[in-house]
């Protein structure tokens, strides 16, 4: 498939890819496409490739590759900011690491699969703790329906660490969380800056997506294997661009 695709240069050095058909892959109106580097166009091919094994090159938007939704919102210079502090201090309400399921031995398994983050949040001054689903809309509808907040410690340990990383990681960070279906921000946020690794990252998203329970766990292992790729290649991905 990467023979379907052609790539052609932007400026100087600066690459960008065609389909067989002869239409450059589509980017978002306002992107300035000042094109990638030849490993970064490799290594975008590379993970097209393998997102569709069996596509002739005729795809305008693999979304399925990260490698492409990352150049979708990041470049050498970003064409959006840092996502607002307020979209942390949302997301963190939600964010299943600490509401865990109702059905009991499902969420013992949930926690045992999350111990990653437990430890983390116990060993750097916080208090894991496991409070009922928010099915508020929004965080007005929680004060009117009583939900219980995230509590302030954990808030306070993993914000300044989200404040931290740099356009590209905080964009990573963003495309992580949709990828997982937006069960954590806890998740992507540990994964990108390193304090969790790429198996411990997969294996909890997995535990914590609405469907997990009920996924057959051979499909599991095998959407997980993929999974992995598809995020280390992504993570490979940002380092690339992320070089002067």
């Amino acid at each position: 498939m990467i023979d379907s695709y052609s790539i052609y240069e932007t400026s100087k050095d600066r690459y960008w890819i065609k389909t067989a058909s002869g239409i450059p892959l589509h980017l978002h109106k306002d992107h300035k496409n000042y094109g990638l580097s030849k490993p970064a166009i490799d290594l975008l091919l590379k993970d097209i490739a393998f997102n569709y094994p069996d596509d002739a090159g005729m795809l305008e938007q693999p979304d399925k590759s990260l490698c492409y939704q990352i150049y979708q919102v990041s470049e050498e210079y970003p064409i959006i900011p840092t996502l607002p502090d307020e979209f942390f201090e949302d997301m963190i309400q939600w964010d299943l690491c600490y509401r865990l399921a109702s059905d009991p031995l499902w969420r013992e398994e949930q926690k045992q699969h999350i111990q990653c983050v437990i430890d983390f949040i116990n060993s750097n001054g916080a208090k894991w703790v496991d409070l009922m689903i928010n099915g508020a809309s929004d965080r007005e509808e929680m004060k009117k329906w009583d939900v219980d907040k995230t509590p302030d410690d954990i808030v306070q340990l993993l914000f300044p660490l989200y404040r931290q990383m740099s356009n590209i990681q905080n964009n990573f960070a963003y495309i992580l969380y949709r990828f997982s279906v937006s069960v954590s921000i806890t998740l992507p946020l540990l994964f990108v800056l390193g304090k969790i690794d790429v198996d411990q990252f997969v294996d909890a998203y997995y535990y914590l997506h609405p469907e997990g329970k009920d996924d057959n766990p051979k499909k599991r292992e095998k959407w997980k294997i993929l999974d992995r790729q598809r995020i280390l290649n992504g993570q490979e991905f940002i380092q690339i661009i992320g070089q002067p």
